[in-house]
């Protein structure tokens, strides 16, 4: 009966497998996921739009019919598919657009970039996957391990094995799992697993952030993280050369750092511990972003910077949770509504 009330991609875990190309994907069919692996009711024999993503795009922090590539299908009364997931990054959006993506046969692809991870995620896959070896140039000292991502791990919970079970398997038990009254479970789970957690508050907004170590994931001067930059320049050179060779658009939309969002309050805590390093991760944030428009420019990609968006929004009310990196229902619309806009105005060229 619940199953006939509350969708199940909503509340079950998926199953996850490796994959040589993806390094990871969801098993078709499960956890609500269409027969693709897809956070999507079903998988269409055609779309108009294909939104290829991470988590962003996937819509975590939020319901399936909340992710932003299902509003935007809403907004614009066109067909759009969801075609993210948590830990992929541009070797997994071009590898994606040339296999799944053209099967659907879209006149647009949306390619989400997230500022927080892509361009180590893009440096993991090279290196970490043999199929991606010709991004790689040169050998580090210490290759990353690629595994299997998995939100269900039982290390640590109570009853962990029983749990893991019913997140899999009871729509009931997710949802009961999903109500308010365990928010302060999330936020003391946030607080465990990230390295460095800030706490700010901005006149009465109160807001988590988390600051991520090893700070290669956006600092150019490391060499791990400009041999990603490297490689995720290339990757948009090859997902631009697909889109003129099969006529798509493609637009690459960037996501922004949660903190960016919140830098004019930031800066008004700049004495609070911590806060320094937000600053930091925002303008290197600000060098990845400056590299990327040169490059869009120069190959002719379309793009658009949700930062403006999702400052604006977050003016009447919060487009992140408290103590999630991923943005909100209202974080969602937000987005949605900017690349509405974004192909409304390209259709009118």
């Amino acid at each position: 009966m619940a199953r006939l009330i509350l969708n199940p991609v909503n509340y079950l875990n998926p199953t996850l497998t490796k994959d040589d190309h993806l390094v990871h994907k969801i098993e078709g069919g499960t956890g609500g996921h269409d027969d693709w692996g897809f956070r999507n009711f079903e998988r269409p024999i055609t779309a108009d739009i294909v939104a290829i993503g991470d988590s962003m795009t996937y819509g975590m922090a939020a319901r399936a019919e909340e992710s932003y590539p299902l509003v935007l299908g809403r907004l614009s009364g066109q067909n759009v598919y969801n075609m993210g997931l948590g830990g992929y990054g541009p070797l997994q959006y071009l590898h994606l657009l040339r296999t799944k993506a053209l099967e659907l046969k879209p006149t647009t692809v949306i390619v989400g970039f997230y500022f927080g991870n892509d361009v180590m995620d893009a440096f993991n896959t090279a290196h970490g996957l043999e199929y991606w070896s010709r991004f790689s140039t040169r050998q580090f000292d210490s290759a990353p391990t690629q595994r299997v991502r998995s939100d269900a791990s039982t290390d640590g919970k109570l009853f962990g094995t029983l749990r893991d079970w019913l997140s899999r398997n009871s729509v009931l038990y997710r949802a009961f799992t999903s109500l308010p009254l365990f928010d302060v479970f999330r936020e003391n789970q946030f607080k465990r697993l990230a390295s460095n957690t800030i706490e700010a508050t901005f006149g009465g907004r109160r807001m988590l952030f988390s600051y991520q170590e090893p700070t290669v994931y956006l600092d150019l001067t490391d060499e791990r993280a400009k041999e990603g930059m490297r490689i995720t320049e290339a990757a948009f050179r090859e997902i631009a050369e697909t889109g003129r060779q099969k006529g798509i658009q493609i637009l690459v939309v960037m996501f922004p750092l949660k903190e960016s969002v919140y830098e004019e309050y930031l800066k008004q805590s700049v004495d609070a511990p911590g806060v320094d390093r937000l600053l930091i991760s925002i303008k290197h944030e600000m060098q990845i972003k400056q590299r990327l428009l040169t490059l869009f420019n120069q190959e002719g990609i379309d793009h658009l910077d949700l930062l403006p968006a999702l400052r604006q929004a977050n003016q009447l009310r919060d487009v992140f949770p408290l103590s999630d990196t991923h943005p909100n229902a209202n974080g969602y619309v937000a987005i949605a509504a900017s690349v509405n806009r974004a192909l409304k105005s390209h259709s009118s060229r």
